[in-house]
C-alpha cells in the first residue's frame, strides 16, 4: 500500500513538473546584446554578461519577453498569454536593474 502511494505521488509530481527547458539561441542572445547596448549604453562587455546570465536563468520564451521589455514594448499581456507564473514575471521585471551592476568590470 505504501509503495503504491509513493508511486502515485511520484507520477503526479512528474506530470506537474515543467517540461525540458528550451534555452535561447545564439541569434536571440545577439539581439539581447544589441538592444542592451543601444537602449542602456552599458557597453558590449556588460551586455554580454547580462545576456549570459539571462540565458541561464530564463527559457527562450521568457528571454524573448525580456528583450521586448528592454525596447520599451509593453509586455504584461504577452507574459499572461504565455502562462508565465507571477514569480517569473517579477523576475523578468527586475532582472536588468538587479543584475546590471554585477556585470560591470571592477575599476
Amino acid at each position: 500500500m505504501m509503495r503504491a502511494l509513493v508511486l502515485v505521488s511520484a507520477t503526479a509530481l512528474a506530470a506537474c513538473s515543467p517540461g525540458p527547458r528550451t534555452p535561447p539561441d545564439g541569434a536571440e542572445q545577439a539581439r539581447f546584446i544589441a538592444v542592451c547596448s543601444e537602449r542602456f549604453d552599458y557597453g558590449d562587455e556588460a551586455c554580454t554578461c547580462l545576456s549570459e546570465r539571462a540565458a541561464r536563468r530564463f527559457d527562450a520564451v521568457a528571454y524573448s519577453i525580456l528583450i521586448e521589455s528592454m525596447t520599451g514594448e509593453p509586455i504584461r499581456a504577452r507574459m499572461d498569454a504565455t502562462g508565465l507564473n507571477s514569480s517569473v514575471q517579477g523576475a523578468l521585471s527586475r532582472f536588468v536593474a538587479e543584475t546590471a551592476l554585477s556585470c560591470y568590470p571592477e575599476t
